[in-house]
């Protein structure tokens, strides 16, 4: 959400994929709408697998994924069975932006009846706005072939280029 975003904060892109498929989202309640990967803002405090664990609890509506805890209580590791794996892509990057800040960039590959099962949903967020009010996030799932990644109209162009950089990305091995 907007208000969560902080100057040099943090935050997790998810691309959650498939052998065949991916996932997007986007906001149709917005006239300038786009699809695009996961992302969720990192909160303080939270571990970033707690960031990668909510976003895909939260926007692509993956619910109660299994998790195991580190010596500091928070979530160190996902271990659930859905989830074949799980990838950093690259080291963080540092993006110029409004509000600048570190993007962490994962991968997470489940099977693609998963996908197509989080497909076609309607999504509604609701988080404080920081100032005492409600923010309210529409979102919708659809899943799209990776071999057609290149042809999707309205294919957010940051998001785009993060995909095709996968093949050329180190890859850090997480699950």
């Amino acid at each position: 959400m907007q208000y969560e975003q902080i100057v040099d904060g943090k935050c997790a892109v998810v691309a959650l994929y498939g052998d065949k498929n991916t996932l997007l989202i986007r906001n149709p309640g917005r006239t300038d709408w786009k699809w695009k990967l996961l992302s969720e803002t990192n909160k303080p405090g939270e571990s970033m697998m707690q960031t990668l664990v909510s976003c895909l609890e939260e926007e692509a509506g993956l619910r109660g994924i299994k998790t195991e805890l580190g010596v500091d209580g928070k979530i160190a590791r996902i271990i659930d069975e859905r989830i074949e794996k799980v990838a950093q892509l690259g080291d963080p990057e540092y993006v110029r932006a409004r509000k600048p800040h570190e993007r962490f960039f994962y991968g997470v590959k489940v099977p693609d009846e998963l996908i197509h099962e989080l497909s076609g949903q309607r999504i509604t967020i609701e988080e404080e706005d920081g100032q005492g009010g409600i923010e309210v996030e529409d979102i919708e799932t659809a899943e799209f072939p990776l071999a057609m990644l290149d042809s999707i109209e309205n294919l957010l162009r940051p998001h785009a280029e993060m995909i095709r950089s996968i093949p050329n990305r180190v890859v850090h091995q997480i699950k």
